[in-house]
């Protein structure tokens, strides 16, 4: 009996060394096959691209880079560490190559899942550049390849690493670059105001060919939208302009690709008073200024004129603004409006001395801006 216990203990630790060893041998095979898969890479220290806001040279503000392929070696890769969604922008140059190298991006270690298009050098082409849209920031993977059929010497490759940040932000008076990762996703562009005033949004879209227009939102605090769409463009100096209270604002763009913002908030003091009882003395030659706060109920501003002799009254009326605001003499005939930012100018009928009243209105409560009045 103990003679069996004692085989059948032997047997138990035979099969235990043997699947043992097993797993041994597959590791060892699985880390062969990665290996092979890669093409014999081995694994650099990281990179980091430099996050900029030039929209019009990147590789200026650029991290620079010398990535290396040791004779006979096929591959290399080098982790690169992205920050947020956006775009990373890489040049690459060399000399005196004998043969072609390929510089690829990839979102895994094992370098299977391409990210955009890689960059491409060659004794015919010895610099090259590509802007590589990224939705997610996390560790990437860039690796350098020899083509099939190349020579086998060393290589040495300069690379300019930049990064355009397509994250949320604050805006300032200063252009920041963005880069939207696709029509669908808003990027909020944080605004604080701390005086009631106009905001003025100054932006556009970059391509290599020059600028174009897009479109842009107001939003409350919680993020909700409190303007229409406004496009931005050559047709308005690529400007927006809104009328906002104290508090903070969100600036929202959708659109894939690469763009650059700015906001200055100027602020306005008026007596907006929205009673035709009380309504502001405005005298002749002088400039009245109001504002249209964006999503509050206040639409009617009014202003009394005295006429003091019969006459024709003309018309100023200047706008900064997202909509169309209007002027109306009340008691008498004459009115215009303006659209956006803009200036009208117009005549009233001949009237006879009197007290008159300008009644200035926007057209829907989405509409918003700074306006300023006068009459001679």
């Amino acid at each position: 009996m103990c003679y069996n216990i004692f085989v059948e203990n032997l047997l138990r630790k035979r099969k235990e060394l043997i699947m043992k060893t097993k797993r041994i041998i597959s590791a060892i095979l699985f880390t062969f096959l990665l290996t092979m898969m890669c093409g014999m890479m081995s694994m650099a220290s990281a990179l980091v691209p430099k996050v900029t806001n030039n929209t019009t040279n990147a590789t200026a503000e650029a991290n620079s880079y010398t990535l290396s392929l040791a004779a006979n070696q096929t591959e290399r890769v080098y982790p690169v560490q992205i920050p947020n969604r956006g775009a990373i922008n890489l040049h690459v140059s060399a000399a005196g190559l004998s043969s072609g190298i390929d510089v690829e991006l990839f979102s895994d270690s094992r370098c299977t899942q391409e990210v955009g298009y890689g960059a491409y050098i060659s004794s015919s082409s010895l610099t090259s550049s590509r802007t590589i849209k990224v939705v997610r920031g996390g560790t990437y993977y860039l690796k350098i390849s020899r083509w099939s059929y190349g020579a086998s010497a060393a290589v040495s490759i300069n690379a300019r690493l930049s990064f355009y940040n397509g994250a949320d932000k604050n805006l300032g008076t200063s252009y920041a670059a963005t880069y939207g990762v696709d029509s669908n996703t808003i990027v909020y562009h944080k605004v604080n105001v701390k005086n009631a005033g106009h905001l003025r949004v100054e932006g556009s879209e970059h391509y290599s060919w020059g600028k174009a227009g897009m479109y842009v939102t107001l939003y409350n605090s919680k993020k909700k939208p409190v303007s229409e769409s406004k496009y931005v463009s050559s047709y308005n100096n690529y400007t927006a302009d809104f009328g906002v209270a104290k508090g903070t604002y969100y600036i929202g763009v959708k659109t894939e690709g690469l763009y650059s913002m700015r906001s200055k908030v100027t602020r306005v003091k008026t007596k907006n008073i929205s009673s035709r009882k009380r309504a502001a003395t405005l005298n002749r030659n002088k400039a009245a200024k109001g504002l249209f706060v964006v999503g509050t109920s206040g639409n009617t501003h009014w202003y009394r004129v005295r006429v003091t002799k019969a006459r024709k009254l003309k018309l100023t009326l200047n706008s900064k603004a997202t909509g169309s605001i209007r002027v109306t003499l009340v008691n008498g005939y004459g009115s215009m409006s303006t659209y956006d930012t803009g200036s009208s100018t117009n005549s009233t009928t001949k009237l006879r001395r009197g007290t008159y009243f300008f009644k200035v209105t926007r057209d829907k409560k989405t509409t918003s801006g700074h306006y300023t009045l006068r009459w001679k």
